[in-house]
């Protein structure tokens, strides 16, 4: 069966192609973005459209950006953050109950 090509914006094309290259380890955890102006000439398209892109990457939590000081790695991958944004938001009776869990091979009573 044929499926729909689907049309991808210009904003998701330079997503994609940030995360496989902070996933490829080109840019690792903790590694400063190149500056605006040189994204916006390696990846040919407006400040907009970079910024946009970027945005959607901090939202996930790929990046994050410190004004005056630029755009850094976060995690190496969407898992990784999404991940990290779940352990940050759990309480520490949650985290001891997963780390019991795994403890036990899986067996949680409560």
């Amino acid at each position: 069966m044929l499926k729909k090509a689907q049309r991808v914006s210009l904003v998701e094309q330079v997503v994609m192609q940030i995360e496989q290259l902070i996933e490829s380890k080109h840019w690792g955890v903790g590694d400063k973005l190149p500056p605006e102006m040189e994204l916006m000439k390696q990846f040919d398209v407006s400040r907009n459209t970079l910024r946009e892109a970027i945005h959607a990457l901090v939202h996930a939590g790929l990046l994050e950006t410190k004004q005056g000081s630029g755009t850094f790695v976060q995690s190496s991958s969407a898992l990784g953050a999404a991940v990290h944004r779940h352990i940050k938001k759990s309480s520490l009776l949650d985290t001891l109950e997963v780390r019991l869990a795994l403890e036990r091979g899986g067996r949680v009573s409560r």
